[in-house]
């Protein structure tokens, strides 16, 4: 009846249902009776009101029924959860780490990662803090939720049963873009996640070659508009999700439009102090690997996740050289 994405969201919808098929029993009975009380003991059929003053078994039932059923119920969704929280044999530990208003995932190799990354059919120990406010790590196709809190570690275990894509959100406010705050969980074959894993990066390190300097030729913004829009490689920034947060078309959003680089310099903030740049291909492969580090004016820090190891060489410069108006 619902799709989840492991044995435990199995168990959580199995269990909602009892709970749901139990409310429904009573609502029907309680609502019945009270049809049954209106008119059995209505002004014409009962005019001298009939005192009951105790009954010592029904009063017994409606209080041990009543407990035993909800007892049974706390026990459907104890009896699983408290399984997971007791796992201590598990394949991996990755770190979580919220922070207003995106999630970065540590790797126990070192690597990171934007996007949760796990093989099918493995135990997951996710290990959680928050470096700002309180955050809730919820991945609806799991039926999980935790809390990601600022003073204290927390952790969640997942075991992730199909291959997929799902959502992970920030299920507790945290501030302006709390609504934005979403990433990924990849679910993957575990031949596919290992070679992932022990994968060289593709994003550049102190030995790659620095690419020529190329800058932005100032243009019109509508000419510059229709240039981006119709590129060859428009579908990259489709791929890495860049539209999601950028309009091409001048109107704002979550970040600055594409269409206001069109003047070839931006006003940024850079270590509390403002500065106006040239949007230079060195910029541009700053922002999109060290998005942080310099803050167009007038938008918040913490909202672009990095594409720091999830993008090859030949895309970043692919990107760059379509922002930079080139064919």
């Amino acid at each position: 009846m619902f799709e989840g994405a492991s044995y435990y969201a199995d168990k959580v919808d199995t269990t909602m249902l009892i709970i749901v098929g139990i409310s429904v029993f009573f609502l029907i009975g309680i609502v019945a009776a009270m049809i049954y009380f209106v008119v059995r003991y209505n002004h014409k059929r009962n005019p001298v009101a009939t005192q009951i003053k105790g009954n010592n078994l029904l009063e017994a039932i409606w209080i041990i029924i009543p407990l035993f059923i909800v007892i049974g119920m706390f026990w459907l969704g104890w009896k699983d959860f408290s399984r997971l929280r007791k796992i201590t044999d598990y394949a991996m530990k990755i770190e979580v780490t919220g922070r207003m208003w995106k999630w970065d995932f540590k790797y126990p190799n070192g690597k990171t990662s934007d996007t949760l990354y796990v093989p099918v059919g493995k135990t997951i120990k996710l290990e959680m803090r928050s470096v700002d406010v309180n955050h809730a790590f919820f991945i609806p196709a799991l039926r999980m939720k935790e809390d990601v809190i600022a003073s204290r570690n927390t952790y969640m275990i997942i075991e992730p049963q199909k291959l997929g894509e799902y959502d992970i959100a920030c299920a507790e406010y945290c501030g302006l873009n709390h609504a934005y705050m979403y990433t990924k969980l990849i679910v993957v074959p575990e031949e596919v996640f290992d070679a992932w894993l022990s994968g060289d990066s593709t994003a550049p390190s102190a030995t790659t070659p620095t690419p020529t300097i190329a800058r932005l030729e100032p243009k019109n913004e509508n000419e510059y508009i229709k240039l981006i829009s119709n590129h060859k490689n428009f579908d990259l920034l489709v791929k890495y999700a860049c539209i999601s947060c950028h309009t091409v078309d001048g109107s704002k959003h979550i970040g600055p439009s594409f269409a206001k680089l069109a003047s070839g310099k931006t006003d940024v903030m850079r270590d509390g102090k403002k500065m106006t740049i040239d949007i230079d291909a060195k910029y541009l492969r700053t922002a999109l690997l060290e998005p942080d580090y310099e803050i167009v004016e007038g938008y918040s820090p913490y909202t672009m996740p990095t594409l720091r190891g999830r993008v090859s060489e030949n895309d970043l410069q692919a990107i760059i050289d379509l922002l930079l108006g080139k064919n």
